[in-house]
């Protein structure tokens, strides 16, 4: 591949960044930054702690987990506008 590579008139370190697989890069060389996503609205509050807040995305937290043990059905935290 390095052959190839300087056949065509670039080094392999051109065409690959050492240690990288795949992606894609920038012109500068350097991978982009992902896109930031705004923070999902809270859905869930904790009865005992109004301040503990649960957006229902991703991993439940402690306090929810907690409350599933306890046979607590989440519903009853689910914040109404």
């Amino acid at each position: 591949m390095r052959e190839k590579a300087k056949q065509m008139g670039y080094s392999l370190d051109d065409l690959v960044k050492p240690g990288k697989t795949g992606g894609a890069v920038t012109p500068e060389g350097t991978s982009p930054k992902p896109k930031a996503r705004a923070a999902a609205a809270p859905k869930y509050r904790s009865k005992k702690d109004p301040s503990l807040t649960w957006s229902g995305r991703g991993r439940p937290p402690a306090w929810i987990k907690e409350a599933r043990e306890k046979g607590i059905d989440i519903e009853t935290m689910r914040i109404h506008d």
